[in-house]
């Protein structure tokens, strides 16, 4: 009897004609990107995209390759990926928590669990399950639904981006009267250390006596306002107010809004383009910036824009670091077990990456040293803005400079501080050895650290031939450059009256006015 050709089972489509598995491996990684692109650049999802592609297709392969059959085949690969992609949310959801008194957010749990429901599964799939065309046109339908929408999502975001950084700067720019031909104009440097408290709440909170450092300053020629506090408990929030020169009332439409979420696009536009670089390119200066690796706080098109890694055989290295964003990405995923394991054999296999604490780590102390050698590498009269994500958590410097990951604020936030601290003074103190004309340094925090002084701040102004006779001890950030510009550069801009707003994380837009604070004098 002649064999029949075998032919094609209801649902096995041509290998052309299923196509779910491979955009469903891709989907996770595009979703998070697009809720994260606000503060991430597009790269950072390149490296983990590629490898979720390459291995959902490859899983996608593997099962037609051991089952024979392609229908069957997309639908386990799709099993496996869609355990493999919730674990780590569903983790999160659960972590610590306690059913009955039995804590079920636990590796050791939820692990045999997930193995559990994944040959369940596998089991319904290959012995129950009848696949049918219809099934494999839905699940291509809801793929290609699923990818599209965070692709619009990151595709309208880098059109944003792209009209924010050619938008013209801020108009609200005065005509200053100061020329070069009437004056020496002072270099001008702005150094931002993020979430840098006050020495009262230093050491209310952290038993931290910054008592040397604030006298040291004010030995070199500082003055720090005693009732220092910003005007806005959130970086992009507080930057903004400051390079605008006025409340966001003023320039923010977002503010009518208290529920709203910040949209950090917006907030970058004003922060890049602002009156107060412009009025300084105006007159001539050279704007050095620094890379920080939050995007809306970063000035790429600055006359000197300073970057670590710069050395194309260092940049051979930096394949070793895991990006925070891949990092948050691989928790979301069964990859959390391995991210969180323990012991000898995984810490080594871990040992030749560079994390995301150790990068931060190497990134500040590359501003630090850049700082310290602008004023004899960056000739004529420059105006550099260098924004320190430090003493800002992750924690990552001992008191002494070197590498640590402390967790805890009670250890980590003072010996932070007590580490820029020294570089700080020695910073300044090389900047006014090497500068011809007395510069004017305005160093503060953009807000406080802990929730309860999270608006008192650092803020110290070095502004010579009597500039400093102008800061009084409520001056808030959002008067520091119209001091400077009416002081040095002829301005008219005079003083607004000083304002606290805090605002929750869960809130930010719903502003409470917080008093003044005033504290004795060191």
């Amino acid at each position: 009897m002649r064999k029949k050709t075998p032919s094609l089972q209801k649902g096995d489509f041509h290998r052309t004609s299923i196509f779910y598995p491979v955009l469903l491996g891709i989907y996770p990684l595009l979703a998070l990107l697009a809720s994260n692109l606000d503060q991430v650049r597009l790269q950072a999802g390149l490296r983990v995209g590629v490898l979720s592609l390459a291995g959902s297709t490859l899983l996608f392969l593997l099962a037609r390759l051991l089952l024979k059959v392609w229908g069957k085949a997309a639908l386990l690969s799709t099993w496996i990926l869609l355990l493999f992609f919730s674990y780590g949310h569903v983790y999160g959801l659960l972590e610590n928590k306690s059913v009955v008194g039995f804590v079920i957010g636990r590796h050791r749990i939820m692990a045999p669990l997930w193995g559990i429901i994944l040959l369940a599964g596998a089991w319904l799939i290959l012995k129950k399950l009848k696949a049918t065309d219809n099934l494999h046109q839905l699940l291509n339908a809801t793929s290609l639904v699923l990818v599209l929408l965070p692709t619009l999502q990151i595709g309208y975001h880098q059109v944003r981006a792209v009209q924010i950084a050619n938008q013209k700067q801020a108009s609200s720019s005065q005509q200053l009267t100061a020329t070069q031909a009437t004056q020496k104009l002072p270099d001008t440097y702005y150094i931002i250390l993020d979430g840098y408290t006050r020495s009262d709440s230093l050491q209310s909170v952290y038993h931290f006596d910054n008592t040397p450092f604030v006298n040291q300053l004010k030995q070199m020629g500082f003055v720090l306002p005693d009732c220092a506090q910003s005007n806005y408990a959130w970086t992009t929030f507080s930057l903004s107010s400051t390079f605008q020169m006025n409340y966001m009332d003023t320039y923010s439409p977002q503010i009518q809004t208290p529920d709203a979420h910040v949209d950090y696009l917006t907030y970058q536009g004003f922060i890049v383009h602002n009156p107060v670089r412009q009025n300084l390119h105006d007159l001539g200066y050279k704007v050095v910036a620094f890379e920080t690796d939050f995007p809306f706080t970063e000035w790429t098109d600055a006359d000197i824009y300073i970057v670590g890694n710069n050395n194309p055989l260092e940049k051979l290295k930096s394949g070793r670091d895991v990006s925070d964003f891949e990092l948050l990405f691989l928790r979301t995923t069964a990859l959390r077990i391995l991210e969180e394991a323990q012991g000898a054999y995984f810490n080594k296999l871990v040992s030749q990456v560079r994390t995301p604490d150790q990068v931060h780590y190497d990134r500040i102390l590359f501003v630090l040293d850049q700082l310290q050698s602008i004023p004899t590498l960056v000739p004529g009269r420059k105006f550099v803005f260098a924004h320190l994500v430090a003493p800002h958590a992750p924690f990552v410097f001992t008191s002494d400079g070197r590498y640590s990951t402390v967790r805890s604020p009670d250890t980590g936030y003072p010996d932070e501080i007590a580490y820029l601290n020294q570089r700080i003074l020695k910073i300044v103190q090389t900047i006014l050895q090497n500068s011809s004309t007395p510069p004017v340094i305005v160093i503060q925090g953009d807000h406080g650290w802990d929730a309860v002084h999270r608006m008192t701040i650092l803020n110290a102004y070095y502004l010579p031939g009597g500039g400093s006779q102008r800061i009084y001890p409520t001056i808030t950030p959002v008067n520091t450059f119209r001091v400077i510009f009416d002081q040095y550069f002829g301005g008219t801009y005079k003083l607004l009256e000083d304002k606290s707003y805090f605002s929750s994380d869960t809130r930010q837009f719903g502003f409470e006015l917080r008093p003044s604070t005033c504290v004795s004098s060191h």
